[in-house]
């Protein structure tokens, strides 16, 4: 850990940009809290949002009330909420995806692993494709390869379909709720069922 001192100043010169006094997120004037792994600068509301991510995907700490090691501070000043914007913007990530889509596809993957690199001084990856950027990352810490990682810096192979994620997202959500909707109508008509038999009623008669 490095002291308080130098902690305060790091930060007091990232805050010099204008960008870092704003929650990355919603845009509120307040930079309380931090997303180490992603560089950004979050509301207190927004950094709660981002504890639900776990913390591979985006670990949070207190500007102020948390210590602070040499390693974390490099990624935040590697970081920073406009470097991350204009990287997601490149890429065409969707505006209206709901707020931790980014972050757990390829792009958000590849980003985190580009950050640490550039911070401890490692060769950098190479980064996904635009048809790639897109695709949801199922693992929990995948390897990113200086050449590929599951098709990083390469093309789909022909008649591969890019089926875009966020619609995906929306069509796994709407299964979720039909397959609810299914079972909650299967055990009421359980319960009817067995309500109808004779031993049942006499039962509670």
């Amino acid at each position: 850990k490095i002291s308080n001192r130098e902690t305060e100043e790091t930060f007091a010169k990232l805050f010099q940009e204008p960008e870092n006094r704003l929650c990355y997120e919603c845009s509120a004037p307040s930079n309380h809290w931090a997303s180490v792994n992603n560089g950004i600068f979050l509301c207190l509301n927004c950094s709660g949002l981002h504890r639900g991510f776990g913390v591979s995907v985006s670990f949070v700490r207190s500007v102020t009330m948390d210590s602070w090691s040499d390693k974390q501070l490099k990624l935040m000043t590697t970081g920073g909420n406009a470097k991350l914007k204009a990287f997601f913007n490149s890429l065409n990530i969707p505006s209206n995806a709901p707020i931790d889509f980014k972050y757990k596809t390829k792009a958000g993957f590849y980003y985190r692993e580009m950050l640490k690199a550039q911070a401890e001084g490692r060769e950098i990856p190479l980064p996904p494709s635009p048809e790639e950027a897109l695709q949801l990352v199922e693992t929990v810490n995948p390897t990113f390869g200086q050449a590929s990682y599951q098709g990083f810096g390469s093309t789909p192979s022909s008649g591969e379909q890019q089926e875009d994620n966020v619609e995906k997202l929306k069509k796994m959500m709407s299964g979720a709720w039909v397959e609810t909707q299914t079972k909650t109508k299967q055990t009421i008509d359980t319960l009817n069922k067995k309500y109808e038999e004779t031993n049942f009623k006499e039962e509670f008669s």
